[in-house]
């Protein structure tokens, strides 16, 4: 997993085929486009409220909490049943 986190990072860094894409994107006006709609996406309020979120994200760990509880306790099971030692 640190490998593929180490890659990940050097890849957001210089991504390959960038040089080759900048001037068909200059070509296309594609910067001025995404600056423009950067723009009115700071301009406008949000859609969904800061407590919606919030409480949203709560929901979503202890869904992910309860989850792993379940995931350990059907684990013990298969092991209890096979030659899988604990470690």
């Amino acid at each position: 997993m640190l490998l593929v986190y180490i890659a990940s990072r050097i890849y957001q860094v210089n991504p390959p085929g960038e040089a080759e894409d900048l001037t068909e994107v200059y070509a296309r006006g594609g910067h001025e486009e995404f600056r423009l709609e950067e723009e009115k996406l700071k301009t406008e309020p949000p859609k969904v409220s800061s407590w919606y979120c919030a409480a949203l994200l709560v929901v979503l760990v202890a869904i992910i909490a309860v989850t792993a509880e379940w995931l350990v306790d059907s684990i013990e099971h298969v092991r209890d049943g096979s030659i899988i030692q604990e470690e």
